[in-house]
């Protein structure tokens, strides 16, 4: 019986230190709720528009969940042409142009691309 005990005892030992058993958090993925605005990986809205984004996790235990965006820490790379809260809207403020958004959850960064276009003027996809 002690013997069996030692057994079940090396064994959780082995699992906890193989890291077995946890669930971290390895990358994270941001992606547009509304996935019509997004052509070539990079999304697209008009002026005066809005996007809400979404932070896909994905874990050691080969699993996926969506993310609070109020989790992560968001910004713009140009705040002349969209600005993103802290919930993960992105909305344009300016002229057409391009800007990265960036989101930062537990130490893990990703970034999409949004180009801000006007229909009117110009060819503006999807």
């Amino acid at each position: 019986m002690s013997r069996k005990l030692g057994l079940v005892v090396l064994l959780a030992a082995m699992l906890t230190a193989s890291g077995c058993g946890d669930n971290r958090l390895l990358s994270i993925q941001i992606v547009p709720i509304d996935p019509s605005l997004t052509t070539n990986n990079i999304v697209y809205i008009a002026t005066g528009s809005a996007v809400q984004y979404e932070i896909i996790g994905w874990y050691s235990n080969r699993d996926s969940h969506t993310i609070i965006g109020s989790q992560g820490q968001w910004s713009s790379s140009n705040a002349g042409i969209a600005t993103v809260d802290g919930s993960g809207i992105a909305t344009s403020v300016g002229p057409v142009g391009v800007t990265t958004i960036v989101v930062t959850v537990s130490g893990r960064r990703t970034t999409s691309t949004l180009s801000v276009c006007d229909p009117l003027v110009s060819f503006c996809p999807p």
